[in-house]
């Protein structure tokens, strides 16, 4: 069914009943008025008839007088007079010469007079085609003699009389009706107006903007529904903004969340991840949405554990290695329910731990290396003592030699203990505050610490060179004097006689380097990602031969952190290798 607007139903059923009102009130107006006339025309022919009746008494003895009477008659008023008598004959006209011999018997009103009733008959005039009102009046039983008096007058001055009242009552009317109708438009606008602005707001409040308010109105039930739609607009505008707050109050906790957090519905289609999910699987949340698992992931046995979690509140837990070994992860799934405990989807978290795993394989190896670094001066100083105890005190080259072996392997544990204190006091959390940081010029703590290390480099004939220039930095001279101490060492030890170490000092906008570069047998790329953990040794029969701990380069790197820097190593297998610290400025 077609849609209409208000305005025209208001509008056309008033404008349709005033219409109708207005040409039923003329038709009324009109036929009232020609009644009336046409009463007033037959009370006037009646008395006119009496009167030529009363006249016409004496007509049997003067019969003459008729013609006479009737042409006075119709002189003084203007009537047509026609005497009758009981047969329908006609024995006087006023208006024209009539056959003696013609009968009216078969007119209507001449009937009705010969039966004793008045007769009234308005019809069209034969001669003249006129309409005229007939009116026959009989005679009473004592005057039977007298003749019959018809009157005839044209109801053309009525009809002209009734056109101008029905002219003047159409444009009363007529006026009135567009005073009507205009009223009626103008109350239907002002009852719609509101309703269209009422609209209007609506259709905006649909569109977001709830903000706006809809005008007052005037009338009661209008006034009611624009402060229910008003109340409606502010509580929808309160409980989106709650859910919007809350909304983001939850995008705000699963973005800053570290675990990966992925949910799903019944058809396994993606409805939300956050950062950390999108940067653990490699997707991206706008172009996931509404897709199904099989599409987004592309690790197999992740979506088979997705699949396979229970329709039940039952939490499921794996572990699952991502990318061969590159990640490994800990997932947790479990379905979800609405109100009404029926499941609509499931929710997934995912841990990366293969940071974990590998500070695991770090302790567990960092066990095994100081039981293995411990292990041996330990075992050496064990066995001295007790080949000392068991006679070899006797023989004093032997003691001066077994006693020697103990010192050295103390030593030696001394160092290893050292090493693993100054590791341990510069992880601490607090070490900023313990450090004495100031300005100071890196190519002199550089120059400084190869005088220091200037004797162990001339016993293999190995010649240091320190080159670039660098602007002060804050620092603890003590540190970083260590680490790069620690460099010049490792450089000293694994190069070749009569080589050169070189250290480069470098800045740009951001920090300044000091790169320490060898010539020695270089490091495979292999080992370069575990270069700086604790005990880790690329050769390390050698490295011990050397005297390591196997610790320099974990204090190197330790010491590069307390200053907010970082380390780095490349190397090249044959051609050398070169290690740098990095320290910001400012």
């Amino acid at each position: 069914m077609p849609k209409k607007h208000l305005i025209s139903q208001l509008f056309l059923p008033f404008f349709l009943l005033t219409l109708l009102s207005t040409l039923l009130l003329i038709w009324y107006a009109n036929r009232t008025a020609r009644q009336l006339y046409l009463h007033e025309l037959e009370t006037n022919l009646t008395s006119w008839a009496r009167l030529a009746a009363n006249l016409t008494t004496d007509s049997s003895r003067y019969p003459n007088k008729l013609d006479s009477l009737a042409l006075i008659l119709d002189q003084s008023s203007n009537i047509h007079f026609t005497f009758i008598d009981s047969e329908g004959n006609v024995l006087s006209n006023s208006r024209h010469q009539t056959d003696p011999l013609e009968n009216l018997i078969d007119r209507p009103e001449v009937r009705d007079a010969i039966l004793g009733k008045i007769g009234i008959s308005i019809r069209r005039n034969q001669s003249r085609g006129e309409l005229n009102m007939f009116l026959a009046l009989p005679r009473e039983e004592s005057q039977r003699r007298y003749p019959i008096v018809r009157v005839a007058m044209p109801t053309l001055q009525i009809e002209k009389s009734l056109t101008k009242v029905f002219v003047n009552v159409g444009i009363g009317w007529s006026v009135l009706f567009l005073i009507v109708v205009s009223i009626t438009l103008v109350i239907a606008r002002n009852t719609t107006r509101p309703l269209q602005e009422m609209q209007l707001i609506a259709t905006k409040f649909a569109s977001g903007e709830l903000d706006l308010r809809i005008p007052a109105a005037s009338t009661i039930e209008l006034a009611e529904l624009t402060i229910a739609l008003n109340d409606m607009a502010q509580q929808l505008s309160n409980r989106i903004h709650a859910i919007t707050r809350q909304r983001n109050e939850l995008e705000a906790i699963l973005a800053s969340m570290i675990e990966s957090v992925i949910a799903i519905d019944n058809q396994d289609r993606i409805l939300m991840v956050n950062r950390a999910a999108e940067r653990l699987l490699g997707i991206a949340a706008p172009e996931v949405f509404h897709r199904t698992l099989h599409e987004v992931i592309r690790v197999p046995d992740l979506v088979k554990f997705i699949s396979d979690l229970p329709e039940t509140n039952k939490n499921l837990e794996m572990d699952l290695i991502l990318n061969g070994e590159a990640a490994i992860i800990h997932v947790r799934g479990t379905s979800i329910f609405d109100a009404n405990q029926r499941r609509i989807g499931r929710v997934i978290v995912i841990n990366d731990i293969t940071r974990l795993r590998q500070l695991e394989t770090v302790r567990r190896d960092f066990v095994a290396n100081v039981s293995h670094e411990l292990r041996t001066p330990i075992t050496s100083i064990r066995g001295s003592a007790e080949t000392l105890r068991d006679g070899a005190l006797d023989d004093s080259e032997s003691a001066i030699h077994f006693v020697e072996m103990i010192v050295r392997n103390a030593e030696r544990m001394n160092t290893i203990v050292e090493d693993l204190l100054s590791l341990a006091r510069l992880e601490q959390e607090d070490i900023d505050s313990k450090l004495n940081f100031v300005a100071d010029s890196i190519p002199q703590i550089v120059e400084s610490t190869i005088e220091f290390c200037r004797p162990k480099a001339e016993s293999k004939h190995i010649t240091i060179i320190q080159q670039g220039e660098a602007p002060e930095v804050r620092c603890n001279h003590q540190l970083l004097e260590e680490a790069i101490s620690n460099l010049i060492d490792n450089a000293i030890k694994y190069s070749e006689p009569e080589s050169i170490v070189t250290i480069v000092i470098s800045a740009d906008a951001q920090e300044v380097s000091i790169h320490v570069v060898d010539s020695g047998l270089g490091i495979e790329n292999r080992h370069l990602p575990r270069l700086f953990e604790r005990f880790y040794r690329v050769d390390p029969s050698r490295s011990r031969q050397e005297g390591g701990t196997g610790l320099g380069l974990a204090i190197v790197k330790h010491i590069a952190l307390a200053h907010r820097g970082r380390v780095s190593v490349t190397s090249v297998v044959g051609q050398g290798s070169t290690f740098g610290i990095h320290i910001p400025l400012g």
